[in-house]
C-alpha cells in the first residue's frame, strides 16, 4: 500500500519520465475535482488530504529506501499548489483546447519543473523527508505565483477567448 501512494499508483516506477508523469497526474486529478464540483473549496480540501498522505508516506517510503527516486508523491503534491489558479483560468477560458486554456493549464507544469531544479539540488540530496517535501512544495508556491502572472496577462491580451 505504501509503495502504492509514494509512487503515485507506480508511476514513479516508470524510468526517466516517472516524476513527470506524476506531476501530470497531480494536475490531472485536480483539474477533475475541480470540473467535478466547481468550486475552489473541494479542490483545497483534497489538496489538504493529499499533503497529509504525502506527509504521512513521504517519511516511512524514504526509510525504506532512502535513495527512493521512485517516490514521487511530493512531485504531486507541490502541482497541485502550483497548478491552483489556472484550473479556474482554463475554466474561465472556455474550452479546454482553445489557445488560454492550454497556456494556462501548461504554464503551472512548465514553471513547476523549472523553479523545482533549484531546491532540488539544495533539498534532494538530504534523507530528511520534511527537506524532500519543501522543495516541492517551495517550487509549488513560487509557480503559482508565475501562473498569477501568467492569468493577468491572458486576461489582458486575450479578453476575446473570455464567454460573454
Amino acid at each position: 500500500m505504501l509503495r502504492i501512494v509514494a509512487t503515485v499508483g507506480y508511476l514513479g516506477c516508470i524510468p526517466f519520465v516517472g516524476p513527470l508523469l506524476a506531476s501530470l497526474a497531480g494536475l490531472v486529478t485536480a483539474i477533475l475535482v475541480y470540473r467535478g464540483t466547481g468550486s475552489l473549496q473541494p479542490l483545497a480540501a483534497i489538496w489538504a488530504l493529499v499533503l497529509a498522505t504525502t506527509i504521512w508516506a513521504l517519511p516511512r517510503a524514504l526509510r525504506e529506501d532512502p535513495d527512493a527516486k521512485v517516490t514521487v508523491i511530493d512531485r504531486y503534491a507541490g502541482i497541485w499548489l502550483a497548478a491552483a489558479p489556472a484550473i479556474p483560468l482554463a475554466d474561465l477560458l472556455g474550452s479546454s483546447f482553445s489557445a488560454g486554456a492550454i497556456i494556462a493549464l501548461a504554464t503551472p507544469v512548465l514553471l513547476y519543473t523549472l523553479l523545482l531544479s533549484v531546491p532540488r539540488h539544495l533539498f534532494d540530496r538530504d534523507t530528511r523527508p520534511v527537506l524532500r517535501l519543501i522543495d516541492d512544495l517551495v517550487a509549488g508556491a513560487l509557480a503559482a505565483i508565475g501562473t498569477l502572472a501568467v492569468m493577468l496577462a491572458l486576461l489582458r491580451f486575450l479578453p476575446e477567448t473570455l464567454p460573454t
